[in-house]
């Protein structure tokens, strides 16, 4: 796994920049321009961007995951322990908030691709995963800290 470590944190990094990213762009960017466009094209646009997000979206983020839990292996369990230091602890709270934003994923997901039904969390969803995101790396810059 030490060999594979400096690949995972590298797709980490960029699937973290890229979710994250995503998510700041259509909170700000992206909703600003769709409120100023006329209707049918703020229709028309938004079908289209929510097309590209359920196709790029979800592989980005299960490479998120899958490389978190690479990284993971290496500073949590085994002969590491699992409580055993303060950059432990801020790495498994990292983890609780990410696991958060599985569950709204996979949430999300469910209601999209098997329940065909809207989103009951839906107007709320990127906002939440934004906030939790950012705590995310913040957590993850604070545990090489403490």
């Amino acid at each position: 796994m030490e060999a594979v470590y400096p690949y995972a944190l590298i797709v980490h990094l960029f699937c973290a920049i890229f979710f994250v990213g995503f998510l700041f762009s259509d909170l700000v960017v992206i909703s600003y321009l769709l409120r100023h466009l006329p209707k049918e094209q703020a229709e028309k646009a938004s079908k289209i961007l929510g097309n590209i997000e359920t196709k790029v979206m979800p592989p980005c983020f299960f490479l998120l995951i899958l490389s978190g839990g690479m990284l993971l292996s290496q500073h949590i369990g085994g002969v590491h322990g699992y409580f055993e230091s303060a950059f432990q602890k801020v790495l498994l709270l990292k983890v609780a908030l990410a696991g958060c934003i599985f569950a709204l994923v996979i949430f999300s997901l469910t209601m999209y691709f098997i329940v065909k039904k809207p989103n009951p969390l839906g107007a709320y969803t990127h906002k939440i995963v934004f906030v939790i995101g950012v705590g995310v790396v913040f957590l993850a810059k604070f545990a090489y800290v403490v």
